[in-house]
C-alpha cells in the first residue's frame, strides 16, 4: 500500500521569487539548488529551508479562507512543459481563490505544478529543517488588484501554497 503525507507551506512571492526562471538554472551541478540563493541574489526567492526552531509563530493571523476549491475547475488544461506537469484553468466567476490568513487581498487561483525526483528520497524544491521531499506541489495564486500579466512586478503579486509529498511504502498482509 503506498501512503502520502502531506504538509503545507505557504509564501508570498517578491519579484525576485521568478528571477531564478529568468537566469540558468537546473536541479544539478554549478546551476543547482545549492546555488540558487547566490544566483537568485533575493531575499524571498525559492528554494528555502524552513528551520522550525527559526519559525515565529503570528498567533494574531486567522487561518487561510479557501473560497470556490468545492467546485469543478473550468476546462482545465494539464500539460507536461519538459520539467513539471502543470495545471492550468481558464478563468470564470467559479475560479478557486485564498483569502485572510495574512493576505491584504483576494488571491486568484492560477495553476499549479509539481517538482519531483527521480527517485523517492528527493525532489522537493523547498525543505523542512534540511529535509528533502519526494515531491512538491505548488498552487500558484494572483494577487486579484493585479493584472495576471503585470503580478510579477509587484512585491504582493503572488502567493504559493506549497504542499510536501512524502511516501510511505507498508507490507500488506495477505491471507
Amino acid at each position: 500500500m503506498l501512503l502520502v503525507s502531506l504538509s503545507l507551506l505557504f509564501f508570498i512571492c517578491s519579484p525576485d521569487a521568478d528571477r531564478h526562471l529568468a537566469v540558468g538554472w537546473s536541479y544539478e551541478g554549478d546551476d543547482g539548488p545549492k546555488n540558487w540563493p547566490q544566483t537568485c541574489k533575493g531575499k524571498q526567492q525559492s528554494p528555502i529551508n524552513i528551520d522550525d526552531s527559526e519559525v515565529k509563530i503570528n498567533k494574531n493571523l486567522r487561518d487561510i479562507k479557501f473560497v470556490n476549491y468545492d467546485k469543478a475547475l473550468n476546462n482545465p488544461t494539464l500539460v507536461n512543459n519538459g520539467h513539471s506537469v502543470k495545471l492550468d484553468i481558464e478563468d470564470d466567476s467559479n475560479v478557486p481563490n485564498i483569502q485572510a490568513g495574512g493576505l491584504k487581498s483576494e488571491y486568484m487561483f492560477q495553476q499549479l505544478h509539481f517538482h519531483w525526483g527521480s527517485e523517492d528520497s528527493k525532489g522537493s524544491e523547498h525543505t523542512l529543517n534540511n529535509k528533502v521531499y519526494p515531491m512538491e506541489m505548488h498552487l500558484v495564486h494572483y494577487n486579484s488588484n493585479y493584472e495576471k500579466d503585470e503580478v510579477y512586478k509587484h512585491e504582493d503579486g503572488l502567493a504559493v501554497l506549497a504542499v510536501f509529498i512524502e511516501v510511505f511504502y507498508t507490507l500488506e498482509k495477505h491471507d
